[in-house]
């Protein structure tokens, strides 16, 4: 899959587009993709999707801790669904500006659209001033194909990105797991940090995730993946600012492996939450800490014991 950063379509070939942000890429993307790559097969177009960086929500300041997943972790999702072309496309506030009409005007001329995807609840242009009677209007006066996409439904609600961010604040992992199609994962580089948990046999690996990431805040029961992932472990892991040893307000994921004492630094590993045990807290003092330490241990293996298939969705 190649990855292009402008509005371009640098092998001049026809195209089947569809057009989002596609943040979490959940059920109801994923139906997208899957229509988008089966029609472009039919007509010998080439599948592609146009998505914005950043989202425009946090590129204007109305949230910091937004998003579902990466672009890294987009383009990979894309790239499994057989997306020939990504259009990564920078969000400033020039393209912001960008009217309705010459919006479309770029798709037609510009990139060679013949097939347009869009899902139920798609606007474009500035402010979000494009509806669909305009687009198809103009599609039509061009001869371009123009497919909306039914609504996907989970347990009689609509699916969508903001459904899943309610759902990851929640804690509901199964939920998130119906409607993303797969199990919440974080991955990142283990860090040095200031390695206080192996002055009290609790020792972690430490990840940092950009702010802008939706993070559940608090303790979880964890699967960990190391690396190439062929391995699932059992541990726990605070999310949050670690109130009772640091006054730092950027959150990490410390991440105890149960069982475990290899050297972890600069690996990459994955996070799988299972289960929430608490709210993360300041406790007065070491002492405190370490005992709900070992009751939070006690409550995660136990979490675990109860669960027979430890397999994620992938």
């Amino acid at each position: 899959m190649q990855i292009i950063h402008s509005l371009n379509n640098p092998d001049n070939l026809p195209l089947a587009l569809t057009i989002g942000n596609f943040d979490g890429v959940h059920i109801g993307h994923q139906a997208i993709l899957n229509t988008l790559v089966q029609t472009a097969k039919q007509q010998q177009y080439q599948p592609a999707v146009m998505t914005f960086t950043p989202h425009a929500k946090v590129f204007f300041g109305k949230s910091t801790d937004f998003l579902i997943s990466s672009d890294e972790e987009k383009a990979d999702w894309m790239a499994r669904h057989e997306v020939a072309t990504l259009l990564q496309i920078p969000f400033n506030h020039a393209f912001s500006k960008i009217d309705a009409v010459d919006f479309i005007d770029l798709l037609i001329h510009q990139l060679h659209v013949n097939y347009l995807l869009i899902g139920d609840d798609f606007r474009f242009g500035y402010q979000g001033r494009g509806s669909f009677e305009l687009l198809s209007r103009m599609c039509a006066a061009q001869h371009i194909s123009l497919q909306h996409t039914p609504t996907i439904l989970y347990d009689g609600q609509r699916v969508s990105s903001s459904r899943v961010r309610q759902a990851i604040k929640a804690a509901d992992f199964d939920l998130v797991e119906h409607l993303m199609g797969r199990r919440l994962q974080y991955n990142g580089k283990v860090i040095r940090g200031k390695q206080l948990g192996r002055t009290i046999d609790f020792p972690t690996a430490n990840i940092y995730l950009p702010q802008t990431r939706l993070l559940p805040d608090g303790v979880f029961a964890v699967r960990v993946y190391i690396e190439d992932g062929s391995i699932c472990y059992h541990g726990m892991c605070n999310i949050g600012t670690k109130p009772t040893v640091d006054n730092s307000q950027r959150r990490q994921i410390e991440t105890h492996i149960f069982d475990f004492s290899d050297d972890l630094y600069s690996k990459t590993i994955t996070i799988e939450p299972v289960e929430k045990i608490r709210d993360e807290v300041k406790f007065n003092g070491m002492d405190a800490l370490i005992k709900q330490l070992h009751d939070d241990k006690i409550t995660a293996l136990a979490v675990f014991k109860s669960i027979s298939n430890t397999t994620p969705v992938k």
